[in-house]
Parts: structure tokens; sequence; C-alpha cells
């Protein structure tokens, strides 16, 4: 990059100042990770949009990671200055931490001698983000992540503070001078004896009671979403098959469930696009298994709903693009171990494909939906090329299942 270019990007980009930082962490923005170095405070020349910083430390051989990849979104704006500080004893962000207005003014004034400091963002893989996170909002996105704006790598657990007989007893003590009360105990409120925490439980049941009962820290769950109902209440069996068959009313609840949540936002239905982007880029950057299967779950419904494919073309055509960022990304082994596993991804684009090539106008014709049968018969012929896959051939799991009759049955038959 030429010094007039990298002067203008410097000018226009946004920056990012992590202080604090500890030498030889795995730091990462959008598709690249490195290595923190000596004098890294951050990255320089961001280009305005959404991206994902992400961290996490390795141990002492800088060759494997330890802990929870931890990573937040954020829409930078032009010229904006984001500054986050990290915290040694939880050797993560510092979520407490709050540049005031007179600092970040400090910053953006010295930001030219910030620059020997500030690593430059990756301009060269730019294309491939934007691809990968083209429908992700910044209205969108708020409605997704978790409550403290962090999202790790595997879910955070909290244990219930640990109780023993000697401090129940001392409370006991305490309160013999107050007017005696009888309440009910409820047994899971009961205190065991020191003792009973170290004992050889006798049976496997036994085992699992001892184990520490644990729950998911409040505020740091991603709020994926989810739906209630599989089929409008009172269907009959009819209703049960139709509604089982074609998906489009789970999608539809899906969406219902989010507008009700978040009834201070506009939401569209290509809110599913952005949902879809941001379990992939969680899976694939931010190694969070979780995410993966809200992947395969959206992909599952978007493939397999008749009627909201006629009801959103727009939606997908996007969603074809979508699809074809993401498949491009993946090993070429992914999408054949998946398909001689469960055809998970090939059932599910044979569907989707299906769908496509039955669209109709209400007249018998098919011009308003021309363009997206046109892009659906391109990503079906990209994928053939790709993965060696005919989505012309009926999925096995439809096909129809031939019984092999004793010859006395054959014969009385």
């Amino acid at each position: 990059m030429d010094q007039e270019k990298a002067k203008q990007l410097f000018e226009n980009g946004a920056i990012f100042v992590f202080l604090d930082v500890p030498h030889n962490i795995i730091f990462g923005i959008d598709y690249n990770c490195w290595r923190t170095g000596e004098k890294f405070k951050g990255v320089k020349m961001i280009p305005p949009g959404i991206h994902y910083i992400y961290f996490n430390a390795i141990d002492q051989t800088a060759k494997a990671s330890i802990g929870d990849r931890t990573g937040f979104f954020h829409c930078f704006k032009r010229n904006e200055i984001v500054v986050k500080k990290w915290n040694n004893q939880t050797e993560t962000l510092d979520t407490e931490y709050v540049c005031d207005e007179q600092e970040l003014e400090r910053f953006r004034a010295n930001r030219h001698d910030m620059d020997r400091y500030l690593g430059a963002y990756p301009y060269e893989s730019f294309s491939t983000w934007h691809s990968l996170s083209s429908q992700i909002t910044e209205s969108y996105v708020s409605m997704l992540v978790p409550e403290n704006r962090l999202i790790t790598s595997s879910v955070n657990l909290v244990g219930q503070p640990f109780k023993s007989s000697s401090s129940s007893s001392s409370k006991k003590v305490e309160s013999a001078a107050e007017p005696m009360v009888e309440e009910e105990e409820d047994e899971e409120e009961k205190v065991k004896p020191f003792d009973d925490y170290f004992r050889v439980p006798r049976s496997l049941r036994e085992a699992e009671q001892m184990l520490p009962k644990l729950t998911e820290e409040k505020g740091t769950n991603v709020r994926f979403s989810r739906y209630e109902a599989k089929y409008p209440l009172n269907s009959n069996a009819a209703d049960i098959t139709r509604h089982s068959m074609d998906l489009s009313y789970r999608i539809n609840q899906l969406l219902d469930e989010r507008r009700n949540n978040d009834s201070r936002q506009s939401i569209g239905n290509d809110f599913v696009l952005c949902e879809l982007q941001f379990a992939f880029l969680l899976f694939l950057i931010g190694n969070c298994y979780e995410a993966f299967e809200q992947w395969k779950f959206l992909v599952h419904l978007l493939c397999n709903s008749e009627t909201f494919v006629k009801e959103n073309r727009v939606v997908y055509e996007k969603l074809l693009n979508v699809l074809y960022f993401q498949l491009k990304e993946m090993p070429d082994d992914f999408f054949t171990d998946l398909s001689t596993q469960n055809n998970f991804l090939c059932m599910n684009l044979h569907n989707l494909f299906a769908n496509i090539a039955d669209l109709n106008d209400d007249d018998g014709t098919t011009s308003s939906f021309r363009s997206l049968k046109k892009r659906a018969s391109e990503f079906k012929e990209y994928l053939t090329q790709k993965f060696s896959f005919d989505f012309d051939d009926e999925p096995d799991e439809y096909a129809p299942v031939v019984v092999e009759l004793p010859d006395s049955d054959v014969n009385e038959l």
C-alpha cells in the first residue's frame, strides 16, 4: 500500500485502542488473528461498519491457546476511537472500565503519536469479511449478543455457595434470643454435614446428586431466536402433517417471538439472514459450538419453508448469496462428511432447490421468480461441481423402502 493511500485510510478509518494488553496473547479482528507484541496497543485504519474483535490467552510455550475465546461485535463509525482495557486478574476484557470524554479527546489528539503502536487493519481480507457479514446490522446484532456484550466460546456456569453444618449451627446460636418460628425446610435447602461432601458415593445416582449444581451466569448467554409452537393450537392431524413438512409456521413464530421481545425496534423477515451470518461467524471465528447448532437450526427452517419462500422472494435471493459465501469458506471434506453421516446439508439444500423450482405466480407464470430461479440454478451447479453431489436425485431418506418377503409369503400372495 502506498503512503498516500495509507494516510487517507488512517485519517478516515476507525481506531481500536486496547490498553494493558499482555505480550503474546491471541488477538483478532474479523477474519485475521495474531499474537500480540510488546508494543501492541490496538488496531488502526478500521473501515466503517460491523466488526468482530476477539482474544484469548495462550500457554507459556506460546503454542496452544488456553481458556475461552472472548469477543464482541462493534459497529465502527468513520474516525471513531474505541478504547478498551485488559484485566490481568480475569485475563479478559475489563467490563467495568469506561473511557471518559476527557481521556477520549486525549487519545484523539495524540493518535498520530500512537501510530507506531497500532497494527494496520488487513484490507486484503476485508472483502471476505464483508461477504460473510453483509446482512448483520447494528440494531439486529444488539438483540443477539449477551446483555454484558461479551461473547465466550463456552457457556459461563456458576455454582451455588458452599454451605456446611458448622455455618448453619452458628446462625442458630446467633438467633437463639429471637422468638422461635417453625418453618418447613425444603429438602434441597437442607445443609449437609461437612464430611458428606467428601464421602465416597455408594451409587451412580448418589454421585450425581453430590455434584455441584451449576447454572448459566445471568446476562452472559447469546440470545438466539427460538419458537414456542410447531403448529397452531387445536390443529387436526392433516394440519400437523402439513406444518411438519412446510416449516413456514415455525419460522413466522420465531420472528413473532423476536418482535414481541424487542418491540421497540422494527424487525423485518430479513432478521433470519442476520442471525444466520451471526451464528456462522461465531462458530467459524469465535469457536462457539452452540452457534453451529443454531446455524444448522436456521438452515433447516429456511430450506424447508415452502410458503415462506413464496412470500419472501427477496429474502431468499439474499439467502443464496449468504450460503454461497459460507459454504465457500468450508473445507471440501466438511460437506462430504456431513453427507455421509446424516445428509444434513444435502437433504436441506435439495429441499430448498425443489421449493424454488416449484414457485409459480397466481396466474401460473414464473415472471416474479425468474431471478430467484436463475440464482438457485447457478448455485446448485456450483455446489455440484465443488462437492460432486447431484441435487436432482432424491435423498435416501425420501426413497421408498423395499421390504423383501419370505418365499412362503410371496406364494400366498
